[in-house]
């Protein structure tokens, strides 16, 4: 008794630690066909992961292995030296995932972040003689030793932009330069400190302070595959935190020791240390003035330096520079650089003392007098601080020149001085001209083919309206049918009686009669839908939705009966509309007349349409769905094309749904689409109530 109370204890603590991973059926048939998924992987950053002894090994990987067999899928490890690596790999499709990151801008265009796997706190490592740390701020001026190839780089530097960092090759040099004092202190992830510190004999270093910073790991995911995305994520959220525990504690040899108080030292080295500075005092205040008069004959010297840059750097840009440069003082040219000269074409003997307008024509090509224009510009300059215009030189030839001028009014010994910087623009002027006259011509081509577009719109439009008036005459001459046959019946059985001089009651001759005219009424009715449907008015009309339809269906129903079509009907809105009604039908007539044929094409054994209104907000919705299996992938996007058809052996015209497009859309404000809906092709009209 004891031992099954005993064992049904253990099935049950055996099922409280199962854990369900609740995966949608998609997801699970992912997994079913997803046989290895590629995982890039560091081979050194212990105790992360790492690869030693011919196999991977940290804790990711043992991780990865654990929600590998949650999962029941095979992860492969593709080994990549560093980070740099595994970001080429993630963007060449090398690598699906990367199981150890952080937020990283180079890569989050590319993939997604899962939740986090780890959170790991940055602990400080210094030398065990060297004083605790007590802010991060301590060690601004001092060097840090980080790997050159570590993600933290980046996070420490925007943290603490000013930082002095001494690059290594790996961690293990990292802590070596701490351990031998080359450098005074390092920043790493608590799991590396305690692995590295547990791992090598480093007796020198010890964990002087614990960081406010955070690294967050998490596994990096191609953004195009969200279902392993949502996998991953439901896997890690369901890791228990003993799981995490255990997979921790077998890399890390964790041991967190508070660092020794130093207050109390502390306050008593301060009271030294003001002994010795009220002893040193007499020595600062001698040194202060040498030091004082040595740091200002530096800031000259430095000064005189930059100066002399500063003026070398502007000669070069002044005679080297591409454009044009000019000074102009009392409305003279009185310097000039290289490059003017061979803009104006003058040498810089001939330009200087010469007015603007000494080199221009006489008039400017807004009919204005250079000479006038050229001393509006230098006063508009001097007022407002610079001006800018086009501007045509003449050169020694007579040649019309056109360049662009800028002037920039600046005061030089207390004189104002217009500093005028000219640029060559006949080229482009010459692209102008020759783009003006393209533009022209572009417009007398585009208004030629609008006029054709109209023409040929036109046409589309006479040749949709005889295609539908042949179908209509179809549709008459099918619902004239069995009228004109009960008609010729009935007459038939008269004439027969009246030959074989039978009898025939009042009452009988009546009915007979009635019967006729009742034929004829609705022949009558037939020929008035056919005038109706092809009037060539807009005239909008307040109508009831279901009378649009009715009159359409009315067109068509005969030849739906003779084909045992059945038509499915929902009126969930039946309220007026003011449109175009005869427009709205011959649409309606043309879909229904389609649904038709392919329903005959693929001989469908119980055919049926669908036709349903409804509302959403200002407008009404005409849905009407075929149960013909729909429209193939290849081609549902070209049938409001012109002149596409599948109705080659039927000689289809291939413009009905292009006019019925172009009815709703550019008639009626409206839109007309279609998609593949439950049972087949499914067209969605959609009317403002009021138009």
């Amino acid at each position: 008794m004891k031992f099954l109370l005993l064992l049904l204890l253990f099935c049950n603590s055996l099922l409280a630690n199962q854990t369900i991973i609740e995966l949608s059926e998609e997801e699970k048939e992912y997994l079913k066909n997803k046989k290895i998924i590629k995982i890039c992987s560091i081979i050194d950053l212990k105790p992360i992961e790492f690869y030693e002894n011919n196999q991977f090994q940290g804790i990711n990987i043992d991780l990865i292995t654990l929600i590998s067999k949650k999962l029941n899928i095979k992860f492969e490890n593709i080994r990549v030296s560093n980070f740099e690596m595994a970001q080429e790999y993630m963007k060449n499709g090398t690598c699906e995932l990367l199981p150890t990151t952080i937020q990283n801008k180079n890569l989050n265009d590319l993939v997604d972040y899962t939740i986090p796997l780890f959170n790991y706190k940055l602990a400080i490592i210094t030398q065990k003689n060297k004083p605790i740390v007590q802010d991060i701020e301590e060690l601004i001026n001092k060097t840090m030793a980080k790997k050159s190839s570590s993600e933290t780089i980046n996070l420490l530097k925007s943290n603490y932009p000013n930082i002095d960092i001494f690059e290594t090759k790996s961690d293990y040099e990292t802590f070596e330069a701490v351990n031998n004092n080359s450098v005074y202190y390092a920043i790493e992830p608590l799991p590396v400190v305690t692995y590295y510190m547990s791992k090598y004999a480093l007796n020198n270093i010890f964990i002087s302070k614990y960081t406010d910073i955070s690294l967050t790991t998490k596994i990096a995911i191609l953004k195009n595959n969200q279902i392993l995305f949502n996998i991953l994520n439901k896997t890690i959220e369901k890791i228990k935190n003993d799981e995490h525990t255990n997979i921790f504690n077998k890399w890390t040899n964790f041991s967190i020791k508070e660092p020794f108080d130093y207050g109390t030292i502390s306050k008593i080295l301060i009271g030294i240390f003001i002994i010795l500075a009220i002893l040193s005092y007499r020595q600062i205040i001698l040194n202060k003035h040498n030091k004082a008069l040595k740091l200002a004959n530096n800031e000259i010297e430095e000064k005189n330096k930059l100066i002399a840059k500063q003026k070398e750097l502007f000669e070069k840009l002044y005679n080297k520079s591409a454009d044009g440069v000019l000074l102009i003082k009392d409305r003279k040219i009185i310097d000039c650089n290289e490059a003017s000269s061979k803009i104006l074409k003058y040498s810089k003997e001939e330009l200087i003392d010469k007015f603007l307008c000494d080199i221009s024509p006489k008039f400017q090509p807004d009919n204005q007098i250079s000479s006038i224009k050229a001393i509006e510009k230098i006063k508009e300059a001097l007022k407002n601080g610079i001006c800018s215009f086009e501007w045509v030189h003449t050169n020694e030839n007579l040649e019309k020149l056109w360049i662009e001028i800028v002037l920039t009014a600046i005061e030089i010994d207390n004189n104002s001085v217009i500093h005028a910087v000219i640029r060559d623009i006949n080229q482009r002027k010459k692209m102008e001209k020759e783009l003006e006259s393209l533009t022209y011509k572009l417009e007398e081509r585009i208004n030629q083919e609008i006029k054709k577009n109209e023409e040929k719109t036109s046409q589309l439009i006479q040749q949709s309206r005889l295609a539908q008036m042949g179908e209509m005459i179809s549709m008459i001459a099918h619902q004239w049918r069995q009228p004109l046959t009960a008609i010729s019946a009935t007459t038939n059985s008269l004439l027969l009686k009246i030959l074989l001089e039978q009898k025939i009651t009042n009452n009988e001759l009546k009915n007979e009669l009635q019967l006729i005219t009742d034929y004829s009424q609705h022949l009558s009715l037939t020929i008035d839908d056919f005038r109706n449907f092809f009037k060539t008015d807009k005239l909008k009309s307040k109508i009831k939705l279901e009378n649009i339809i009715e009159k359409s269906i009315n067109i068509i129903k005969t030849s739906f009966q003779s084909k045992d079509i059945e038509l499915e009907i929902n009126y969930m809105f039946n309220e007026n509309i003011i449109t175009y009604p005869t427009e709205i039908q011959q649409v309606i007539l043309i879909i229904l007349k389609n649904a038709e044929d392919v329903l005959i094409e693929k001989n469908i054994e119980n055919k049926k349409i669908f036709i349903e209104t409804s509302k959403n907000e200002h407008l009404v919705k005409i849905k009407i769905e075929d149960n013909a299996g729909g429209i193939s992938s290849k081609i549902i996007d070209k049938i409001f094309d012109p002149y596409f058809s599948t109705k080659k052996e039927k000689e289809g015209t291939g413009i009905g749904l292009y006019m019925s497009k172009i009815i709703i859309h550019e008639h009626c404000n409206g839109t007309l689409k279609v998609k593949n809906g439950k049972f087949g092709a499914s067209f969605e009209i959609k009317l403002p109530i009021s138009i």
